[in-house]
């Protein structure tokens, strides 16, 4: 950086400046305005004239200040808001779903214990609350849902600690504030019914554990933007539990809605290398434009895929 603006000391007005100020920054752009304007200061002529046009130049050289303050800051600190814990005593086959924006890493602790690390991300500083699903047995239809609650002190960085009991609440843990959620419980077979698109059986063969070797490809692509999150989160595990033979139903619907989009992203990140090697080639370039989408859930889940090492050569951004 020191060395580039000791290039620019040496630029005159006729210089090749165009390259020096995009290679260097908003600061050498402030650096080289400033000894332009130095240069070519007025030399003679009316004293009130070449007062306001000083006073101009300077002028310009303030608001250019306000330009750079403003891209380090729109640069320096992120736009999204993040929560992030972790959630405690699950036992295999519990699992936890969700369809708000929050990121979940399964680790195992031992045995067949394990715990959850997420992390809610969002553009817009959420308030109010939001919805945790816990499934105790993928073959049972009843499934708890939690309210977390959202405070201002959970975005200073530290972790909130969600943790189920033997009586089936959550206790909220977040450095010295305790509190307890209690579960409302739910029944999959009567939400499956109301699921708009698809008639009643088609889902409840997704809902049900005995249900997903059977349900055919299509229906599990379809059931990827069902509204209740059980049935996406079936639907994942099914699909990537075809691997190779769901491949080419995936890579359509990565062009899909939103949501679509995202359950695909989750299911592929799952999935074997061996099974992403037979992703078309514009279904990997996709992929490859998702993972720097300025939305935070899309790039996240477009990384994850990549992250698997798959390959995305003349893919171009």
């Amino acid at each position: 950086m020191a060395f580039g603006f000791i290039t620019l000391l040496d630029a005159t007005p006729g210089a090749d400046w165009v390259p020096l100020i995009t290679q260097y920054g908003p600061g050498a752009l402030f650096v080289f305005i400033t000894l332009y304007l130095i240069k070519t200061r007025p030399q003679a002529g009316s004293r009130k004239l070449n007062s306001t046009i000083v006073a101009t130049m300077w002028g310009c050289v303030f608001l250019l200040v306000l330009v750079i303050v403003a891209a380090w800051w729109k640069t320096t600190f992120h736009s999204e808001f993040v929560i992030k814990g972790r959630i405690e005593n699950l036992h295999d086959p519990e699992f936890i779903t969700t369809s708000e924006p929050v990121y979940l890493n399964k680790r195992p602790t031992a045995g067949k214990d394990f715990e959850y690390q997420w992390r809610y991300i969002d553009s817009t500083k959420p308030s109010g609350s939001f919805e945790l699903i816990l499934e105790p047995d993928p073959k049972g239809v009843t499934v708890f849902k939690y309210k977390v609650p959202i405070d201002n002190a959970f975005f200073d960085g530290s972790d909130v600690v969600l943790a189920l009991n033997q009586s089936g609440g959550m206790m909220l843990t977040h450095n010295s504030t305790t509190l307890t959620i209690n579960a409302e419980t739910d029944n999959l077979a009567s939400v499956a019914s109301e699921q708009r698109g698809a008639p009643a059986a088609a889902w409840l063969a997704v809902v049900e554990a005995a249900g997903l070797e059977s349900a055919s490809i299509e229906t599990l692509i379809a059931a990827l933007d069902a509204d209740d999150p059980i049935i996406r989160a079936n639907a994942k595990r099914a699909l990537a539990a075809r691997g190779a033979a769901a491949i080419p139903a995936l890579a359509g619907a990565i062009h899909g809605n939103y949501r679509v989009q995202v359950e695909v992203l989750a299911t592929l990140s799952k999935m074997s290398a061996g099974d992403l090697a037979r992703l078309p080639q514009d279904a990997r370039c996709t992929i490859f434009q998702l993972a720097v989408s300025s939305d935070a859930l899309l790039r996240s889940s477009a990384q994850s895929v990549l992250g698997t090492g798959l390959s995305t050569n003349g893919c171009r951004r």
